[in-house]
């Protein structure tokens, strides 16, 4: 559903299964922008966000889930995500949040 969102958005989506398949994605070719679950196997969100914290990552990252604690909200833009978005997102939210993102990632470079 989301990568069809993002398709039909006018961006061009790649998927990783998990936190570790994504950090060595962003290795060979880092995104504009990632959307990543908090919960996945082999790292989660919440551990990603770290990594990318820890390396100085300036790519703007999402975080889509069903947890709904606002510690955990908090615990994610601390850790610097740009938004987080509740299960079951929304398609105009989504496209929305991407867009203004990348325009002010745009206008910082």
């Amino acid at each position: 559903m989301l990568r069809e969102w993002v398709r039909a958005g006018g961006h061009e989506p790649e998927e990783a299964a998990n936190g570790l398949e994504g950090l060595a994605k962003l290795k060979e070719r880092p995104p504009d922008i990632i959307l990543s679950d908090l919960l996945m196997p082999r790292m989660g969100g919440l551990e990603l966000l770290e990594s990318l914290r820890n390396r100085g990552s300036p790519v703007p990252v999402i975080i889509i889930t069903s947890n709904k604690q606002e510690a955990v909200r908090e615990r994610c833009l601390s850790l610097g995500a740009v938004a987080v978005v509740h299960k079951p997102p929304d398609e105009r939210e989504v496209l929305t949040l991407i867009g203004r993102t990348l325009e002010k990632r745009a206008r910082q470079a």
